[in-house]
């Protein structure tokens, strides 16, 4: 400008510039030091996160500064990305950090069904100079669907699912498959330890549900060692059938009595999981349906009569160990049969290899239509 020394202009604006930077340098250095201080945590509320209609979304961000912080103010910035549109809604909340104590920021989204990821930063108040990194983040996936607690749902609801410590309850199920194993609850003769089946027991029946037990070994104690095939994966835990049979009804009816309780929570009662594979069953067709029949024969006498389910193939071609308990008479002893068949749920090719689903369930109707004098694949 005409009138004004060009070095003075010059000279303003290096040290403006200086001064900007400076200043752009100090909030950073500070967002550093504050982003080793800052942990960030989310609370879903529910298992799994997965809200419904009767529990709509709320979740609790909790914040974790060094307990010697500042009193320090800043936002909370959340990126809700749904992952069937790939739709994203950027939302933003403030943040009050306090003498170094724990803050917690409560976001209730309103959500149509469907599944979310959630991208949340923990930011320090923008700046004339732009933000700067984030001082924390966390990451949490949700869903949101019509769904209601298993006594809700009418008895023939065909979605059920499994229950274990890492998947507990959900709603939109009604019966719920537990793995219980005799070798676990009955860990010397006449020694009977049922406390964790009794808390999963009390869970199911408390959302009105109905409860599938599974097993797949016998307790050493009853399997004499020379000929006895551990199990690895359970304490205890034989692969072969029991030497005396007379030991499994004495299981099978303490089960029955202390679980068939008039409410109808107990629904039914696999004879052995997936006993086609070598690492769970080392016996005969024929063991497995006197076990089967045990089953029944207890059952007669419980109040609920629970299902007794047979074969419980897993995934993969095994025509040869269905068609062996077929012959066997395992039809004649059980009330259901079942196959297990999770990867093959994601087949929609009926001409396809042994993955197809549609082959999967001839696996098992096949040899039960087919006249006794026909032979079976």
């Amino acid at each position: 400008m005409a009138g004004q020394n060009p070095s003075r202009q010059c000279r303003t604006f290096r040290h403006t510039g200086l001064t900007a930077g400076l200043i752009a340098l100090s909030l950073l250095t500070e967002a550093q030091s504050v982003m080793a201080e800052m942990k960030l945590s989310v609370d879903a509320g529910v298992p799994l996160g997965l809200y419904t209609p009767q529990q709509p979304a709320k979740l609790n961000v909790r914040i974790e500064p060094d307990p010697t912080a500042p009193t320090w103010s800043g936002r909370l910035l959340i990126t809700r990305a749904d992952l069937l549109t790939e739709e994203q809604v950027v939302e933003e909340l403030p943040v009050e950090i306090t003498g170094g104590q724990p803050a917690h920021v409560e976001y209730a989204p309103s959500l149509a069904n469907g599944m979310y990821r959630l991208d949340m930063a923990l930011m320090a108040k923008p700046s004339t100079s732009g933000d700067v990194a984030p001082l924390a983040t966390a990451r949490q996936f949700i869903g949101h669907a019509p769904a209601r607690w298993a006594r809700d749902l009418p008895d023939d609801w065909p979605l059920n699912t499994h229950l274990s410590a890492d998947l507990p309850p959900l709603q939109g199920f009604k019966t719920y498959r537990v793995f219980t194993h005799w070798a676990t609850n009955n860990p010397q003769r006449g020694e009977y330890i049922w406390t964790k089946l009794d808390g999963q027991f009390e869970t199911i029946k408390r959302i009105g549900g109905r409860m599938t037990l599974a097993d797949d070994s016998a307790p050493a104690w009853s399997v004499s060692p020379e000929r006895a095939v551990p199990i690895k994966w359970i304490k205890g835990g034989i692969a072969n059938p029991p030497d005396d049979m007379n030991d499994y009804r004495t299981y099978v009816r303490a089960l029955l009595d202390r679980y068939d309780d008039g409410t109808n929570t107990l629904a039914a009662v696999e004879t052995w999981n997936e006993a086609n594979t070598s690492d769970r069953w080392n016996g005969t067709p024929q063991q497995l349906v006197e076990m089967a029949r045990i089953l029944r024969e207890e059952r007669e006498r419980s109040p609920g009569k629970p299902r007794i389910i047979g074969i419980a193939v897993s995934a993969g071609d095994h025509k040869k160990y269905v068609n062996a308990q077929v012959e066997a008479g395992i039809l004649n002893q059980v009330d259901v049969v079942s196959g297990h068949w999770y990867e093959e749920m994601h087949s929609y090719d009926a001409d396809g290899a042994i993955n197809s689903l549609v082959k999967h369930v001839d696996l098992l109707r096949q040899p039960m239509e087919a006249p006794p004098d026909v032979g079976r694949g």
